[in-house]
């Protein structure tokens, strides 16, 4: 799309898929999302950038958000690449949007103006469960919204606008891989549309489908060497050498057929795949990791990127009961599932060797001592995500007068996400289980059952690799699950018109009301509820909420046709909302578009937005995990505790201030050029924010009394338990600058006797600050593109096309650009005379994350032209199969590299055929 699509003087070449010429008649037509009026000659002053028909399919993309995903504007959040050997959470698979990096919670998502409703309880909409087939484009709208469309438009809007008018039958199938043989792709969309009636009615049907293939461990990448940042093993506060150090470390303290971390016998001693001890070398220990010696690297065996399979089915009917009222009823069913592998449990503690152990190795002495194991001899755990989403929406639209439309609708949607992971251990009987002794007739049995016969308790081996049997691994592992339902319910009413006219023109009007409610429950098994297990540990909730809003928005022409001021409109917009969770909150927007003269545009905006917390925020139930936390108050011991997540039901509505000022330019001497800049600058007063379990004991030992209640400790004084909760103490900041210029000529125009245009994009976005400040303190994360959830955006980005399009073909060339960045802010990169090192500013021996650029190529062949067409296409991502830069982080998991901003597959081809008739 060009910013054509923005102002009206303009022909959205790249929008509609249409030649200048021959698109500027139908501006009247275009209805962009950055604002809610309808008017022709109108340009909203909040910048939007639109992708259109064409460049979607150019892109011949396995799903629409990878493409929104590579908006410079976006900072990718969770995709299949991102979900790693997480448990998921209900967000497994799943592509959600992030505008700016501030959450997928302030990015609103829309299907043609209206919401969805979540796929997640943090209001999260899964972009793979949109119907495919039926967007003809993409309005990414880049700043305040929410006096226009609502709560959660603090970053923006993205709105999918659909096909509704489509006529005939359309077939879109595709087919991909990797170049190494996985991450297979299978796509497929049919759409049919029919009127009837004369014309007064009109059918639309839409059904799609897709399997995404994963890959399936890190070591199938040549670029895997399992980087880490671990402890400088001969640091010392007065060597000058740095604190921290990247390296290639394996893990010290637990192996797959486990390590003796205790006794005399600690970390010289571990047990081959078949029980045995062998001497086992620590190399230079780094704990938890180790720098040489056995090689131990357990995390390379984990899933790089999950598969997922979805579809969904959409219909449409629409009928002209009167003339001028048309009503229509649509619904869909969207359905998606993962299952991956995930970490074996790995057990730093819990495991305790009695010298009368039977399993011990025959003539093997040196018990009691504590085992690290990494639990494989139980299988890895199945994290199992499914999500659907039913949604029914009934509505009217009408028109009256000269310039008045009304609409009201009512949708409903209803969500369903199963959370599960089977083959889950369950830690305490892990712990009962591997604690075996031979009773009075010389059978191994549990230790337990000496005195408790009846607990079940089926002993297995906790030496070395072969598999527990059957019996044991049902004693010992179970399946941790949570079905989660959210409901939305919205009803909506809007009138739009032109009142009456001023000096420069008519006054445009919009106003409108909607009474939204949004609900969860959460059911979890007994063994969740009690923290049993070793991932999931669900926990039950519910929640409701309702929202009553009015709005009005207004276009003011101020001036026309005078020296210097060619145009001049402003743009107002207001909107009163009152939660029944936190009371009314007011939002605003004052714009305004001044045509200098003819081709050069200045806009500006100053809006007032909010974000009520969600679901999530206000009412989770609980949900458990393990952290490996390092504790300061017991000279920094590492070992493993219960973080258990929870809602705030005291939390109140975020409140953000954002500005813009942009420069819009169409020289007439170069026909078929738009460029634009536009500066934003946006602030966040209250955000709501989650510490880490990390955080919350470091900030205790540091003396902020306030989250001591949060550490849990035992009678030894031990971490138990740490709970996590929202609270609104953040400010957080995001500014910078988004340019796009965009060309569309035929060759022709420029003298050259080929038929066909040249189409050149190019995006691009220079972040200038990403800053979160909580409880006194401030955190950069501005490049830190390695770090998932933390909103830490490139300083550059770039999204760059060039095509060649004719009657007979299309081809094009497409550039990605992630610019360098850092693994911290907070690190002090140095390799000798390093300053004093601190917990809040460790010195690092290599802090860089080098910059990286991507080629795509597609090539389309069109192979009936003009009119309806059957076109045959190929599309290579990763041309140049570019390796992703090493991405050093401090888990035993980290693969060295980082799914967020870069490109983990490698080279990748999907050819298809789509068919319109």
């Amino acid at each position: 799309m060009s910013i054509a699509a923005l102002i009206a003087s303009s022909a959205p070449a790249f929008a509609q898929d249409a030649p200048a010429g021959e698109q500027a008649a139908d501006d009247a037509s275009i209805v962009v999302t950055g604002t809610r009026v309808n008017r022709s000659g109108f340009t909203a002053p909040t910048p939007e950038t639109v992708l259109g028909e064409a460049e979607l399919e150019g892109r011949a993309p396995a799903n629409i958000a990878n493409v929104v995903n590579d908006l410079p504007q976006l900072t990718p959040t969770l995709n299949p690449s991102t979900s790693g050997v997480g448990v998921g959470g209900g967000t497994g698979g799943a592509n959600l949007l992030n505008l700016r990096g501030l959450g997928i919670n302030r990015t609103l998502v829309l299907l043609n103006g209206s919401r969805v409703v979540p796929s997640t309880t943090t209001g999260g909409v899964d972009v793979n469960l949109l119907p495919q087939g039926l967007v003809k484009r993409v309005d990414v709208v880049t700043g305040g919204a929410s006096a226009a469309w609502g709560s959660d438009a603090v970053a923006g809007v993205i709105n999918f606008v659909l096909d509704t008018e489509f006529e005939g039958l359309k077939l879109n199938l595709s087919a991909g891989s990797a170049f190494e043989g996985d991450a297979h792709t299978y796509n497929g969309n049919i759409t049919f549309g029919k009127s009837f009636a004369g014309g007064r009615g009109h059918l639309l049907v839409d059904l799609s489908g897709a399997i995404q293939g994963g890959v399936d461990n890190f070591t199938d990448r040549d670029w895997y060497d399992g980087s880490k940042v671990v402890n400088n093993p001969t640091y010392t506060p007065t060597n000058g050498q740095p604190r921290q150090i990247v390296s290639t470390g394996d893990f010290l303290v637990a192996s797959d057929g486990g390590v003796i971390i205790s006794g005399p016998r600690a970390l010289n001693t571990a047990f081959a795949p078949d029980g045995t001890p062998f001497a086992y070398n620590p190399g230079t220990p780094t704990s938890p990791y180790k720098i040489g010696g056995t090689p131990n690297d357990i995390g390379a065996g984990y899933p790089l990127v999950v598969p997922v399979k979805y579809g969904s089915a959409f219909a449409r009917l629409s009928y002209d009961v009167l003339d001028g009222v048309t009503a229509y009823v649509e619904g869909s069913y969207s359905k998606s599932r993962t299952v991956n592998d995930t970490a074996s449990y790995v057990s730093l503690g819990n495991v305790v060797i009695a010298p009368d152990n039977a399993y011990l190795p025959e003539g093997f002495t040196g018990a009691p001592f504590v085992l690290g194991k990494v639990f494989t001899s139980l299988g890895t755990p199945y994290p199992r995500n499914d999500r659907s989403v039913t949604r029914i929406v009934g509505g009217l639209d009408g028109r009256f007068g000269d310039s008045w439309k009304w609409a009201a609708y009512y949708q409903y949607g209803k969500s369903h996400v199963l959370n599960e992971v089977s083959n889950n251990p369950i830690v305490p009987n892990v712990v009962l289980a591997t604690d075996a002794v031979f009773n009075t007739a010389g059978q191994i049995v549990c230790r337990s059952t000496l005195t408790n016969p009846t607990n079940g308790c089926v002993p297995f081996n906790p030496f070395g690799t072969a598999l527990a049997s059957d019996a044991a691994s049902a004693y010992a592992t179970g399946t941790a699950a949570q079905h989660i339902v959210l409901k939305e319910e919205v009803a909506s009413a809007t009138i739009t018109g032109e009142p009456f006219s001023l000096w420069a023109g008519p006054i445009s009007l919009a106003v409108g009301a909607e009474y939204r409610t949004e609900s969860y429950t959460a059911d979890a098994d007994p063994l969740s509820i009690s923290s049993s297990y070793w991932v999931g540990n669900y926990k039950p909730g519910r929640g409701k909420y309702s929202v009553k809003e009015a709005f009005a928005e207004l276009v003011v022409p101020i001036v026309r046709d005078v020296p210097l001021f060619k145009a001049f409109d402003l743009n107002l917009a207001g909107r009163i909302t009152d939660y029944s969770t936190s009371g009314t909150v007011k939002t605003y927007k004052l714009g305004g578009t001044w045509d200098v003269i003819d081709g050069v545009r200045i806009r500006g905006t100053h809006s007032r937005d909010i974000r009520a917390p969600n679901l999530n925020d206000l009412f989770l139930g609980g949900q458990a995990n393990t952290l490996i936390v390092v504790d300061p108050q017991n000279a920094n011991a590492q070992y493993g505790v219960v973080q258990v997540l929870q809602g705030n039901p005291d939390l109140m509505p975020e409140i953000a201030n954002t500005n813009t000022i942009g420069l819009v330019l169409q020289p007439s001497f170069v026909p078929g050029l738009s460029f634009s800049v536009d500066y934003y600058d946006t602030k966040i007063k209250g955000a709501i924010t989650t510490l880490s379990g990390q955080q919350i004991v470091d900030n205790c030992a540091a003396g902020q009394a306030g989250f001591c209640p949060s550490v849990i400790r035992d009678s030894a004084g031990l971490i138990t338990r740490v709970n996590v909760s929202g609270f609104n103490a953040n400010v957080e900041k995001v500014r910078g600058i988004d340019y796009e210029l965009s060309y569309s000529r035929a060759l022709s125009d420029l003298g050259i006797d080929i038929p066909g245009r040249v189409n050149l994009r190019v995006l691009a976005s220079n972040t200038r600050e990403r800053t979160i400040t909580a409880l006194g303190g401030t955190i950069d994360y501005l490049g830190m593109v390695g770090t998932l959830g933390a909103g830490a955006p490139p300083k550059w980005r770039w999204l760059n096309s060039l095509s060649y399009d004719s009657d007979a073909m299309r081809t094009q060339l497409t550039m990605r650009r992630v610019g360098a960045g850092v693994l911290d802010n907070r690190n002090i990169e140095c390799t000798s005379a390093c300053p004093t090192s601190t917990a809040a500013n460790p010195t690092i021996d290599n802090n860089k994350i080098k910059g990286v650029t991507y080629f795509d190529l597609s090539q389309t062949f069109k192979i009936r032209p003009g009119g309806k067409e059957a076109e045959f296409y190929v599309a290579v991502e990763n041309l140049l199969d570019r390796d992703p830069p090493r991405v050093a982080l401090a888990s035993f998991l980290a693969p060295g590299a980082s799914g967020v901003f870069h490109d983990l597959i490698g080279r990748r081809f999907r050819v298809g055929f789509r068919f319109e008739y």
